[in-house]
């Protein structure tokens, strides 16, 4: 389910009824582990960002849910990688954003 506010949990993984904290990776983003979705923020806004992370999280773990409450989530300007282009209307205008706009990135391999 689909929810304008976030309190750290993935958005997306919300959409399947699961609730997966985002945590924090080595380019300072919050990143899900499931999904690799990423977003910036923690106060008033959680902006999903338009580039998926790659898995390499800071050590030891921390958890947006202990940061985030209550924030918009908002998505990353097309236009301006540091500002917003408000929040999504609805869940619809959600799903196509993270389908078609917050592109998948695969992890490079490791030898």
């Amino acid at each position: 389910m689909f929810d304008h506010y976030s309190d750290g949990d993935c958005p997306q993984c919300a959409l399947k009824n699961q609730e997966i904290a985002m945590r924090l990776n080595r380019d300072d983003y919050w990143e899900c582990p499931v999904c690799h979705l990423q977003a910036a923020g923690s106060k008033a806004s959680f902006m999903i960002l338009r580039e998926r992370g790659t898995g390499d999280f800071r050590e030891p773990s921390v958890s947006a849910t202990e940061y985030v409450i209550g924030a918009f989530v908002t998505k990353q300007s097309a236009d301006d990688p540091w500002e917003s282009d408000g929040w999504f209307k609805d869940e619809a205008e959600f799903r196509d954003f993270i389908e078609n706009e917050a592109l998948i990135i695969v992890p490079a391999k490791t030898l």
